[in-house]
């Protein structure tokens, strides 16, 4: 019950975050104003729920009462979406331009691990290079798959895509976003 409540609230988010994408809202912004309310903790949407627990256990509940699981359902079916319409919106943002090298930030299936089972940023990475883009990831937090800075990870690409928004890559980007965009071929960067 509570990987299933956690991945039903999560789904939440992720929708609040397509209905404001649809209107031309800033989802972060909103939900950060709508937690204003006592009573209220939207979490944070995100690109996909990975892990051992989240994208399994609600399964079980579904499979032992379909008939009073459909939330159940219906979330991990959102959540499952989330690769698919990140890459979706990767795709967008580099579409006009030829031959696109895209840096993804993150392997973990979520902020503040170094843990990639199951990760939805590992793939949406797999997605993106089956359709024949230029892909090359990175994350801090997972060994042997560091950088020295966040310039130099983005040197020469044409998009800067942060899948997982752990703490020191955030700080580092908002600290340096005009160098990284300096050392970039298109200085295009999008935070999920």
């Amino acid at each position: 019950m509570e990987n299933t409540y956690r991945d039903v609230n999560i789904a939440l988010a992720n929708e609040f975050a397509m209905v404001a994408e649809a209107l031309g809202v800033d989802a972060i912004q909103a939900i950060e104003i709508a937690n204003a309310h006592p009573r209220v903790a939207i979490l944070r949407p995100g690109v996909g729920v990975g892990g051992h627990c989240i994208p399994v256990d609600p399964w079980f509940l579904a499979e032992v009462d379909p008939a009073h699981t459909e939330l159940v359902a219906t979330a991990r079916r959102i959540n499952d979406s989330m690769p698919l319409r990140t890459a979706a919106r990767i795709r967008e943002i580099v579409a006009d331009l030829p031959d696109p090298e895209i840096v993804i930030i993150g392997m973990a299936y979520k902020p503040e691990t170094d843990d990639l089972r199951d990760s939805p940023a590992l793939r949406i990475a797999e997605l993106l290079r089956k359709d024949g883009y230029r892909i090359r990831q990175f994350d801090p937090l997972v060994p042997s798959h560091g950088y020295e800075s966040l310039a130099r990870a983005a040197k020469g690409s044409d998009l800067l895509a942060i899948l997982v928004p752990h703490r020191v890559v955030v700080e580092d980007f908002r600290a340096n976003e005009v160098t990284v965009k300096a050392a970039m071929r298109t200085p295009r960067a999008i935070v999920f």
